[in-house]
């Protein structure tokens, strides 16, 4: 099997000039030849991979934003078939904590005594 790497996010251009810009998560191989291949991910403090066996593809496309595009060889972290020069296929990467982050902005940056400002967490 031929190795190759990327980093998800960012931005591409095609030969045409055409851009496209990936959110974190998001990556594209322009082509690949017919074959088996395997997607690894970098362990991290962040996430798990993969799938634990339990959980059924089927529990995970009826998560909130499902469906997904998942394969159950290659978003398991096992070898799948590539039939032609592209494939589409979801990597789920579960936080390893239920931490919750929230975000906080006020209407105002700086304020007197006694003066309302007001807040909105996200």
């Amino acid at each position: 099997m031929a190795a190759y790497s990327l980093t998800t996010g960012g931005t591409i251009y095609d030969s045409k000039g055409n851009e496209t810009i990936f959110p974190y998560g998001g990556f594209a191989f322009p082509v690949l030849d017919s074959g088996s291949y395997i997607v690894r991910v970098a362990e991290s403090v962040y996430h798990d991979y993969p799938i634990p066996p339990e959980k059924s593809l089927e529990d995970i496309n009826a998560l909130p934003n499902g469906p997904f595009n998942l394969d159950e060889q290659g978003s398991r972290a096992l070898a799948f078939d590539v039939p032609g020069i592209t494939f589409r296929m979801d990597i789920p990467l579960d936080p390893k904590d239920n931490s919750v982050l929230l975000t906080k902005t006020a209407n105002k940056s700086t304020a007197g005594v006694g003066e309302l400002v007001s807040y909105n967490i996200q």
